[in-house]
């Protein structure tokens, strides 16, 4: 069986440093527990999670990423085109049991956020005038205006609070409907640095665009 992941540090008095099967089969009376040794000292410590207070800064690791492209040619010089993006969302550590986990005191594993999406489509009519070509377009962004929450808030010395609304709402009462609410103790769409905790609104733009 593994007997240890990686420390988290020589000083952590949660990690275990000198290791004998021999002892351990014998400390449950021959037969090792493989429930509880698949939870004990199994601490996920992966810069890919979070590797600051903040997702924004560190969380890159989106466990699946979805993309698609459409193009359609149409008469008269007009065309089409979509892309959109589905990707699961942001992990953290949890600091509430909402699942009533008896092995979260031991190793509260990893959680995952909300996942994001978002679909962007273009209609574009061109125009031939001799050696330049003109297009004219119309394109709205995020056509759904989906709410894409990319970390919960941080705010210093308030960490833990704004995370636990985030997991378990303002009410401090999970599954009451209130949960991913990524602002925190100070209801700011943003962290203290600056950084939206929220990907872009939908958003409408027209233009022309010449080629040579």
């Amino acid at each position: 069986y593994i007997k240890a992941a990686t420390p988290k540090g020589s000083k952590d008095p949660m990690q275990r440093q000198v290791f004998s099967a021999q002892k351990d089969s014998a400390d449950f009376g021959g037969k090792l527990p493989w429930d509880w040794i698949d939870h004990h000292n199994y601490r996920e410590e992966n810069i890919t999670v979070r590797s600051t207070s903040n997702a924004l800064a560190g969380g890159y690791d989106r466990s699946h990423r979805f993309a698609a492209s459409l193009i359609f040619y149409l008469p008269y010089g007009f065309q089409i085109s979509s892309i959109g993006e589905l990707t699961s969302g942001f992990k953290y550590r949890p600091l509430e049991n909402t699942g009533n986990d008896p092995y979260f005191d031991i190793s509260p594993g990893i959680r995952t956020g909300p996942w994001n999406y978002y679909l962007n489509t273009r209609l574009t009519k061109e125009f031939h005038f001799g050696m330049m070509n003109m297009k004219l377009f119309g394109e709205v962004r995020n056509i759904t205006n989906h709410k894409n929450i990319l970390a919960f808030n941080n705010t210093p010395f308030n960490e833990a609070k704004d995370q636990i609304i985030f997991e378990i709402g303002r009410d401090l009462k999970p599954n009451t409907g209130d949960e991913q609410d990524p602002e925190g103790i100070k209801r700011i769409p943003m962290d203290t640095l600056g950084r939206l905790l929220y990907g872009p609104a939908r958003q409408i733009w027209a233009g022309l665009e010449f080629s040579f």
